[in-house]
């Protein structure tokens, strides 16, 4: 799910531009392009802002690393390391602690 919602921050703005000439002329593809670079860089910058601390922010992200955090921090997705035995004493099942630095899990209680 990061890498699929990375690829789209990424190129998905190529494949919109492309879609509106296939469907009607060059020109309106380049003016979607460019309007796309702009609406894309947005949602990339709201999303980093979201989701990574304030004291990492310093240090440069791609689109994956960006989704990765954003996953992460508000839908409690990880990417998985290793098999996680199910806990019964309120531990979330995907996060390492009691689910208390994740939001989803925070509005689950």
């Amino acid at each position: 799910m990061a890498r699929l919602l990375g690829w789209s921050l990424s190129y998905g703005n190529y494949i919109i531009a492309l879609l509106m000439w296939w469907q009607s002329d060059w020109f309106i593809a380049i003016g979607t392009l460019l309007l796309g670079f702009v609406v894309f860089g947005i949602i990339r910058s709201k999303l980093r802002n979201d989701s990574i601390p304030p004291a990492q922010r310093e240090y440069p992200y791609d689109d994956y690393a960006i989704a990765t955090w954003y996953l992460s921090r508000n839908h409690c997705f990880r990417l998985p390391d290793e098999p996680k035995e199910k806990t019964d004493n309120g531990e979330c099942e995907t996060c390492e602690d009691d689910g208390s630095g994740c939001r989803t899990c925070a509005e689950r209680k």
